[in-house]
């Protein structure tokens, strides 16, 4: 089964991150109400994720 990621803003999200430092993450987590996301870093797509089950859905959508 697959999942489909949830994205934040794909036109980047650096200066969120340098402005809200270690929050940005739990921060965006809550918005989203999720505990995986993609979103762009210093131009390349990242995905943002915590916890067991974020890593297993991660492996799943690979595969």
């Amino acid at each position: 089964m697959k999942h489909i990621i949830p994205k934040y803003k794909m036109r980047g999200s650096t200066t969120e991150v340098l402005k809200e430092g270690y929050r940005y993450i739990p921060n965006h987590m809550k918005k989203l109400g999720t505990d995986i996301f993609q979103t762009r870093l210093l131009g390349q797509k990242s995905i943002v994720m915590t916890g067991l089950k974020a890593m297993e859905r991660t492996v799943e959508v690979l595969l």
